[in-house]
Protein backbone atom coordinates (compact mmCIF):
# COMPACT_ATOMS: atom_id res chain seq x y z
CA UNK A 1 0.00 0.00 0.00
CA UNK A 2 1.49 3.24 -0.78
CA UNK A 3 1.43 6.58 0.81
CA UNK A 4 -1.86 7.85 -1.70
CA UNK A 5 -3.77 4.76 -0.65
CA UNK A 6 -3.43 5.00 3.40
CA UNK A 7 -4.15 8.90 2.87
CA UNK A 8 -7.10 8.19 1.00
CA UNK A 9 -8.64 5.71 3.72
CA UNK A 10 -7.80 8.00 6.15
CA UNK A 11 -9.43 10.78 4.87
CA UNK A 12 -12.48 8.78 4.40
CA UNK A 13 -12.61 7.07 7.05
CA UNK A 14 -12.60 10.35 9.19
CA UNK A 15 -15.05 11.90 6.99
CA UNK A 16 -17.30 9.17 6.87
CA UNK A 17 -17.30 8.58 10.35
CA UNK A 18 -17.99 12.40 11.66
CA UNK A 19 -21.27 12.04 10.26
CA UNK A 20 -22.52 9.09 12.44
CA UNK A 21 -21.07 10.20 15.40
CA UNK A 22 -22.61 13.63 14.99
CA UNK A 23 -26.37 12.04 14.24
CA UNK A 24 -25.56 9.73 17.22
CA UNK A 25 -24.92 12.87 19.46
CA UNK A 26 -28.06 14.45 18.15
CA UNK A 27 -30.37 11.62 19.15
CA UNK A 28 -30.94 11.25 15.78
CA UNK A 29 -31.71 7.40 15.15
CA UNK A 30 -35.08 8.05 16.38
CA UNK A 31 -37.76 9.62 13.89
CA UNK A 32 -38.86 12.71 14.78
CA UNK A 33 -41.17 15.16 12.60
CA UNK A 34 -40.49 18.66 11.93
CA UNK A 35 -42.41 21.03 13.52
CA UNK A 36 -42.83 23.79 11.25
CA UNK A 37 -45.32 26.46 10.02
CA UNK A 38 -47.06 24.87 6.75
CA UNK A 39 -50.53 25.16 4.93
CA UNK A 40 -50.03 21.27 5.10
CA UNK A 41 -47.81 18.33 6.10
CA UNK A 42 -47.32 14.77 6.79
CA UNK A 43 -44.67 12.79 8.44
CA UNK A 44 -45.93 9.82 9.19
CA UNK A 45 -45.05 7.91 12.34
CA UNK A 46 -46.29 4.42 14.38
CA UNK A 47 -49.35 6.31 15.96
CA UNK A 48 -50.65 7.11 12.23
CA UNK A 49 -51.02 3.14 11.19
CA UNK A 50 -54.87 3.31 12.56
CA UNK A 51 -55.07 6.88 11.73
CA UNK A 52 -53.77 7.93 8.63
CA UNK A 53 -56.62 6.10 6.35
CA UNK A 54 -58.69 9.09 7.73
CA UNK A 55 -56.89 11.84 6.39
CA UNK A 56 -56.10 9.80 3.37
CA UNK A 57 -58.20 8.20 1.12
CA UNK A 58 -57.99 6.21 -2.07
CA UNK A 59 -59.86 6.26 -5.28
CA UNK A 60 -62.46 4.10 -5.98
CA UNK A 61 -61.37 2.80 -9.13
CA UNK A 62 -60.31 -1.32 -9.02
CA UNK A 63 -57.38 -0.56 -11.53
CA UNK A 64 -55.67 1.77 -9.15
CA UNK A 65 -53.04 0.60 -6.40
CA UNK A 66 -53.18 0.96 -2.90
CA UNK A 67 -50.52 2.22 -0.85
CA UNK A 68 -49.53 0.97 2.38
CA UNK A 69 -48.29 2.91 5.38
CA UNK A 70 -45.27 0.77 6.41
CA UNK A 71 -41.78 1.28 8.33
CA UNK A 72 -39.38 2.61 6.60
CA UNK A 73 -36.84 0.26 4.54
CA UNK A 74 -33.35 -0.34 6.81
CA UNK A 75 -34.78 1.03 9.73
CA UNK A 76 -32.01 3.19 9.81
CA UNK A 77 -34.16 5.71 12.14
CA UNK A 78 -36.28 4.22 14.29
CA UNK A 79 -40.87 5.22 14.37
CA UNK A 80 -40.48 6.37 10.55
CA UNK A 81 -43.07 5.46 8.76
CA UNK A 82 -44.37 6.03 5.16
CA UNK A 83 -46.31 4.99 1.82
CA UNK A 84 -45.65 2.30 -0.31
CA UNK A 85 -46.58 1.37 -3.18
CA UNK A 86 -47.84 -2.84 -3.41
CA UNK A 87 -48.40 -3.75 -7.08
CA UNK A 88 -46.41 -3.78 -9.77
CA UNK A 89 -47.62 -2.02 -13.08
CA UNK A 90 -50.38 -0.16 -11.29
CA UNK A 91 -50.99 3.55 -10.93
CA UNK A 92 -51.29 4.31 -7.20
CA UNK A 93 -52.80 7.08 -6.02
CA UNK A 94 -53.80 8.75 -2.69
CA UNK A 95 -54.88 11.92 -1.88
CA UNK A 96 -55.68 14.28 1.12
CA UNK A 97 -58.27 17.67 1.64
CA UNK A 98 -56.79 20.51 3.03
CA UNK A 99 -59.89 21.30 5.37
CA UNK A 100 -58.48 25.31 6.95
CA UNK A 101 -56.35 26.98 4.27
CA UNK A 102 -53.74 29.21 5.45
CA UNK A 103 -54.36 33.28 3.79
CA UNK A 104 -50.90 34.26 2.74
CA UNK A 105 -49.66 38.08 3.91
CA UNK A 106 -48.64 38.90 0.31
CA UNK A 107 -49.30 37.45 -2.50
CA UNK A 108 -45.33 37.77 -3.16
CA UNK A 109 -44.78 35.11 -0.78
CA UNK A 110 -43.47 31.87 -2.34
CA UNK A 111 -45.56 28.59 -2.58
CA UNK A 112 -43.04 25.95 -1.91
CA UNK A 113 -43.49 21.96 -2.27
CA UNK A 114 -41.16 19.00 -0.23
CA UNK A 115 -41.17 15.81 -0.68
CA UNK A 116 -39.01 12.50 -0.42
CA UNK A 117 -39.54 9.54 -2.67
CA UNK A 118 -37.53 6.17 -1.89
CA UNK A 119 -37.14 3.02 -4.43
CA UNK A 120 -36.60 0.20 -2.72
CA UNK A 121 -36.12 -1.91 -5.92
CA UNK A 122 -34.42 -1.00 -8.39
CA UNK A 123 -36.30 1.81 -10.82
CA UNK A 124 -36.47 0.84 -14.09
CA UNK A 125 -39.50 2.46 -15.29
CA UNK A 126 -41.97 4.88 -13.37
CA UNK A 127 -43.01 8.41 -11.88
CA UNK A 128 -43.91 9.44 -8.37
CA UNK A 129 -44.91 13.19 -8.21
CA UNK A 130 -46.83 15.40 -5.73
CA UNK A 131 -50.07 17.45 -7.01
CA UNK A 132 -51.79 20.50 -6.28
CA UNK A 133 -55.37 20.40 -7.04
CA UNK A 134 -58.04 22.99 -6.98
CA UNK A 135 -61.29 22.91 -5.33
CA UNK A 136 -63.87 20.12 -6.25
CA UNK A 137 -66.72 20.96 -7.67
CA UNK A 138 -69.48 19.57 -5.29
CA UNK A 139 -72.15 18.62 -7.70
CA UNK A 140 -70.06 16.45 -10.23
CA UNK A 141 -68.91 12.96 -9.22
CA UNK A 142 -66.18 12.85 -11.78
CA UNK A 143 -62.69 13.27 -10.03
CA UNK A 144 -61.63 15.38 -13.36
CA UNK A 145 -63.55 18.06 -12.28
CA UNK A 146 -60.50 18.48 -9.46
CA UNK A 147 -58.17 20.27 -11.93
CA UNK A 148 -54.04 19.80 -11.29
CA UNK A 149 -52.68 23.10 -10.72
CA UNK A 150 -49.11 22.54 -9.86
CA UNK A 151 -47.49 18.72 -10.40
CA UNK A 152 -44.14 18.57 -9.29
CA UNK A 153 -42.28 15.29 -8.95
CA UNK A 154 -39.64 12.68 -10.70
CA UNK A 155 -40.65 10.80 -14.32
CA UNK A 156 -37.75 8.47 -14.90
CA UNK A 157 -37.94 5.44 -17.73
CA UNK A 158 -34.85 4.21 -19.54
CA UNK A 159 -32.90 7.53 -21.21
CA UNK A 160 -35.97 9.65 -20.21
CA UNK A 161 -35.16 10.81 -16.57
CA UNK A 162 -36.28 14.15 -15.38
CA UNK A 163 -37.47 16.37 -12.31
CA UNK A 164 -41.01 16.58 -13.93
CA UNK A 165 -43.13 20.69 -12.95
CA UNK A 166 -45.99 21.96 -14.71
CA UNK A 167 -48.74 24.01 -13.93
CA UNK A 168 -51.91 25.17 -14.62
CA UNK A 169 -54.49 27.61 -14.73
CA UNK A 170 -57.80 27.55 -12.86
CA UNK A 171 -60.19 28.09 -16.00
CA UNK A 172 -58.51 24.43 -16.89
CA UNK A 173 -57.40 25.42 -20.60
CA UNK A 174 -53.83 24.81 -20.70
CA UNK A 175 -51.37 23.35 -19.22
CA UNK A 176 -47.51 24.48 -18.97
CA UNK A 177 -44.55 22.51 -18.83
CA UNK A 178 -40.90 22.77 -18.67
CA UNK A 179 -39.25 23.20 -21.99
CA UNK A 180 -35.69 21.26 -20.96
CA UNK A 181 -36.37 19.74 -17.61
CA UNK A 182 -33.15 18.74 -15.32
CA UNK A 183 -32.17 15.32 -14.93
CA UNK A 184 -33.83 13.87 -11.89
CA UNK A 185 -30.67 12.39 -10.25
CA UNK A 186 -32.68 9.61 -8.44
CA UNK A 187 -31.25 7.19 -6.84
CA UNK A 188 -32.04 3.55 -5.72
CA UNK A 189 -32.45 2.50 -2.34
CA UNK A 190 -30.91 5.55 -0.57
CA UNK A 191 -33.74 8.86 -0.37
CA UNK A 192 -34.28 11.23 -2.74
CA UNK A 193 -35.87 14.95 -1.53
CA UNK A 194 -37.43 17.07 -3.96
CA UNK A 195 -38.58 20.54 -3.03
CA UNK A 196 -40.18 23.49 -5.61
CA UNK A 197 -40.23 27.15 -4.92
CA UNK A 198 -42.23 29.23 -6.47
CA UNK A 199 -42.09 33.12 -6.52
CA UNK A 200 -43.40 35.53 -8.30
CA UNK A 201 -42.39 34.48 -12.04
CA UNK A 202 -39.88 32.25 -11.15
CA UNK A 203 -38.90 29.47 -10.17
CA UNK A 204 -36.30 26.88 -8.46
CA UNK A 205 -36.24 22.78 -8.38
CA UNK A 206 -33.84 21.32 -5.82
CA UNK A 207 -33.07 17.49 -5.08
CA UNK A 208 -31.23 16.89 -1.54
CA UNK A 209 -30.68 20.71 -1.26
CA UNK A 210 -28.62 21.02 -4.27
CA UNK A 211 -30.38 23.21 -7.67
CA UNK A 212 -31.35 21.24 -10.31
CA UNK A 213 -33.14 24.31 -11.94
CA UNK A 214 -33.84 27.70 -12.27
CA UNK A 215 -35.41 30.20 -14.37
CA UNK A 216 -37.76 32.40 -15.19
CA UNK A 217 -41.45 31.01 -16.15
CA UNK A 218 -41.78 32.89 -19.57
CA UNK A 219 -38.46 31.89 -20.81
CA UNK A 220 -38.66 28.57 -19.27
CA UNK A 221 -42.41 26.66 -20.06
CA UNK A 222 -43.96 25.39 -23.27
CA UNK A 223 -47.81 25.12 -23.35
CA UNK A 224 -50.40 22.31 -24.47
CA UNK A 225 -53.78 22.12 -24.67
CA UNK A 226 -55.35 20.43 -22.05
CA UNK A 227 -58.29 17.74 -23.06
CA UNK A 228 -61.97 19.07 -21.49
CA UNK A 229 -64.37 16.76 -20.12
CA UNK A 230 -67.87 18.34 -20.55
CA UNK A 231 -68.83 19.05 -17.17
CA UNK A 232 -64.55 20.95 -17.28
CA UNK A 233 -66.13 22.76 -20.80
CA UNK A 234 -69.58 24.10 -19.03
CA UNK A 235 -67.36 25.26 -16.03
CA UNK A 236 -64.61 26.76 -18.77
CA UNK A 237 -67.24 28.64 -20.64
CA UNK A 238 -69.12 29.70 -17.46
CA UNK A 239 -65.88 31.62 -15.84
CA UNK A 240 -64.38 32.86 -19.65
CA UNK A 241 -66.12 36.32 -19.37
CA UNK A 242 -64.71 36.41 -15.45
CA UNK A 243 -61.01 35.74 -15.89
CA UNK A 244 -60.41 38.20 -18.84
CA UNK A 245 -56.91 37.13 -19.26
CA UNK A 246 -55.08 39.30 -22.34
CA UNK A 247 -53.07 35.90 -23.65
CA UNK A 248 -52.11 32.82 -22.95
CA UNK A 249 -48.45 33.03 -22.37
CA UNK A 250 -47.07 31.63 -19.17
CA UNK A 251 -45.93 34.47 -17.28
CA UNK A 252 -50.08 35.38 -17.91
CA UNK A 253 -51.30 32.11 -16.73
CA UNK A 254 -48.74 31.97 -14.42
CA UNK A 255 -49.44 35.39 -12.16
CA UNK A 256 -53.28 34.52 -12.39
CA UNK A 257 -52.58 31.38 -11.12
CA UNK A 258 -50.90 33.13 -8.13
CA UNK A 259 -52.44 36.34 -7.62
CA UNK A 260 -56.15 34.98 -8.57
CA UNK A 261 -57.41 36.01 -4.86
CA UNK A 262 -55.75 39.28 -3.21
CA UNK A 263 -56.47 37.61 -0.20
CA UNK A 264 -55.53 34.00 -0.73
CA UNK A 265 -53.32 34.05 -3.70
CA UNK A 266 -53.52 30.41 -4.06
CA UNK A 267 -56.60 28.35 -3.46
CA UNK A 268 -55.58 24.70 -3.30
CA UNK A 269 -57.49 22.76 -1.46
CA UNK A 270 -56.26 18.97 -2.13
CA UNK A 271 -53.00 17.04 -2.24
CA UNK A 272 -52.70 14.14 -4.29
CA UNK A 273 -49.89 11.44 -4.30
CA UNK A 274 -49.24 9.56 -7.65
CA UNK A 275 -46.99 7.07 -8.36
CA UNK A 276 -46.33 3.99 -10.81
CA UNK A 277 -43.53 1.87 -11.42
CA UNK A 278 -42.84 -1.25 -13.24
CA UNK A 279 -41.57 -3.02 -9.63
CA UNK A 280 -43.53 -2.09 -6.04
CA UNK A 281 -41.67 -0.54 -3.78
CA UNK A 282 -41.79 2.99 -4.06
CA UNK A 283 -41.63 4.79 -0.58
CA UNK A 284 -43.05 8.34 -0.35
CA UNK A 285 -42.93 10.51 3.04
CA UNK A 286 -41.99 13.75 4.67
CA UNK A 287 -44.64 15.89 2.32
CA UNK A 288 -44.58 19.45 2.55
CA UNK A 289 -46.61 22.60 1.55
CA UNK A 290 -46.10 26.28 2.70
CA UNK A 291 -45.52 29.24 1.82
CA UNK A 292 -42.07 30.11 3.26
CA UNK A 293 -38.63 29.20 1.79
CA UNK A 294 -36.48 29.17 5.00
CA UNK A 295 -39.64 27.24 6.13
CA UNK A 296 -39.08 24.93 3.38
CA UNK A 297 -35.67 24.83 3.93
CA UNK A 298 -35.81 24.13 7.73
CA UNK A 299 -37.66 20.97 6.40
CA UNK A 300 -35.24 19.81 4.35
CA UNK A 301 -32.53 20.31 7.01
CA UNK A 302 -34.43 18.46 9.52
CA UNK A 303 -36.09 16.07 7.57
CA UNK A 304 -32.88 14.93 4.91
CA UNK A 305 -29.62 15.52 6.43
CA UNK A 306 -29.70 12.77 8.92
CA UNK A 307 -31.28 10.15 6.87
CA UNK A 308 -28.60 11.29 4.50
CA UNK A 309 -25.97 10.81 6.93
CA UNK A 310 -27.12 7.62 8.04
CA UNK A 311 -27.19 5.98 4.35
CA UNK A 312 -23.84 7.53 3.49
CA UNK A 313 -22.37 5.83 6.84
CA UNK A 314 -24.35 2.43 5.81
CA UNK A 315 -22.99 2.29 2.40
CA UNK A 316 -19.52 3.12 3.43
CA UNK A 317 -19.22 0.02 6.09
CA UNK A 318 -19.89 -2.01 3.29
CA UNK A 319 -16.68 -2.23 1.97
CA UNK A 320 -13.10 -2.80 3.30
CA UNK A 321 -10.23 -0.60 4.45
CA UNK A 322 -8.78 -1.22 0.86
CA UNK A 323 -12.35 -1.19 -0.42
CA UNK A 324 -12.78 2.15 0.11
CA UNK A 325 -10.24 3.28 -2.24
CA UNK A 326 -13.17 1.51 -5.15
CA UNK A 327 -15.64 4.13 -3.24
CA UNK A 328 -13.38 6.90 -4.48
CA UNK A 329 -12.78 6.06 -7.43
CA UNK A 330 -16.49 5.45 -7.97
CA UNK A 331 -17.47 8.84 -6.67
CA UNK A 332 -15.00 10.39 -9.03
CA UNK A 333 -16.42 8.33 -11.92
CA UNK A 334 -19.77 9.38 -10.85
CA UNK A 335 -18.66 12.85 -11.01
CA UNK A 336 -17.14 12.67 -14.32
CA UNK A 337 -20.39 10.88 -15.55
CA UNK A 338 -22.48 14.06 -14.68
CA UNK A 339 -20.23 16.67 -16.39
CA UNK A 340 -20.82 14.35 -19.39
CA UNK A 341 -24.16 14.27 -18.86
CA UNK A 342 -24.73 17.61 -18.85
CA UNK A 343 -22.71 18.39 -21.63
CA UNK A 344 -24.70 16.11 -23.55
CA UNK A 345 -27.63 17.55 -22.28
CA UNK A 346 -26.25 21.13 -23.34
CA UNK A 347 -25.29 19.52 -27.01
CA UNK A 348 -26.73 16.77 -28.53
CA UNK A 349 -29.88 16.12 -26.22
CA UNK A 350 -31.09 19.73 -27.00
CA UNK A 351 -30.41 18.72 -30.85
CA UNK A 352 -32.24 15.46 -30.94
CA UNK A 353 -35.17 16.60 -28.55
CA UNK A 354 -35.83 19.26 -31.68
CA UNK A 355 -35.65 16.71 -34.48
CA UNK A 356 -37.49 14.44 -32.63
CA UNK A 357 -40.57 16.78 -31.71
CA UNK A 358 -40.45 18.95 -34.57
CA UNK A 359 -39.32 17.10 -37.34
CA UNK A 360 -40.64 13.29 -36.84
CA UNK A 361 -42.79 13.82 -34.28
CA UNK A 362 -44.34 16.87 -36.06
CA UNK A 363 -43.82 15.54 -39.60
CA UNK A 364 -42.80 19.03 -40.73
CA UNK A 365 -39.50 18.33 -42.60
CA UNK A 366 -39.35 14.27 -42.32
CA UNK A 367 -42.28 12.03 -42.31
CA UNK A 368 -42.50 9.12 -40.03
CA UNK A 369 -42.25 6.83 -43.88
CA UNK A 370 -39.02 8.27 -44.14
CA UNK A 371 -37.62 8.48 -40.82
CA UNK A 372 -38.07 4.67 -40.78
CA UNK A 373 -36.45 3.92 -44.17
CA UNK A 374 -34.11 5.86 -42.97
CA UNK A 375 -33.48 3.92 -39.72
CA UNK A 376 -33.39 0.96 -41.83
CA UNK A 377 -30.76 2.12 -44.52
CA UNK A 378 -28.37 3.16 -41.34
CA UNK A 379 -28.62 -0.08 -39.84
CA UNK A 380 -27.67 -2.01 -43.08
CA UNK A 381 -24.91 0.27 -43.54
CA UNK A 382 -23.63 -0.37 -40.08
CA UNK A 383 -24.00 -4.50 -41.14
CA UNK A 384 -21.84 -3.91 -43.78
CA UNK A 385 -19.18 -1.43 -42.58
CA UNK A 386 -18.42 -3.21 -39.03
CA UNK A 387 -16.59 -5.84 -40.67
CA UNK A 388 -14.25 -3.95 -42.61
CA UNK A 389 -14.04 -1.28 -39.73
CA UNK A 390 -13.23 -4.41 -37.44
CA UNK A 391 -10.47 -6.08 -40.22
CA UNK A 392 -9.05 -2.32 -39.87
CA UNK A 393 -8.36 -2.13 -36.32
CA UNK A 394 -6.93 -5.76 -36.09
CA UNK A 395 -4.19 -4.86 -38.95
Amino acid sequence: MNIFQLISIIAITYFQSMPTVLAVQLNAKTYKPCIVPAVFTEQFTEKDLESWSHRWFLPSDSAIGSFKLVEAPNRLLANEYGLITTAPGKRHVVFSDIDVPITRESSSIPITLSFQIKPTAHWDCGHANIKLLSQKDSTNEDNEATFPLIEFGVKKCGLYDYAYFSFGSYENQFVYHLKNPPRSGLTDYVTNMYTLILKNDKFTIRRNKQVLAHGNVQDAFSKSPVKHSSFQQRISHAEEATLKIPCYSPTNVFLLLLLRNASYAFTSTRIELDAWSELPGIFMNNIYFGFSESDASLFENEMFDIKNLLESNQNINRFGSDGRIKVLLKLIIISLKTLWLSVFDATYGNLYNYFYDTWITEGLCLPKETFQSLHHAVLVLSVVISPVIYWMLKS
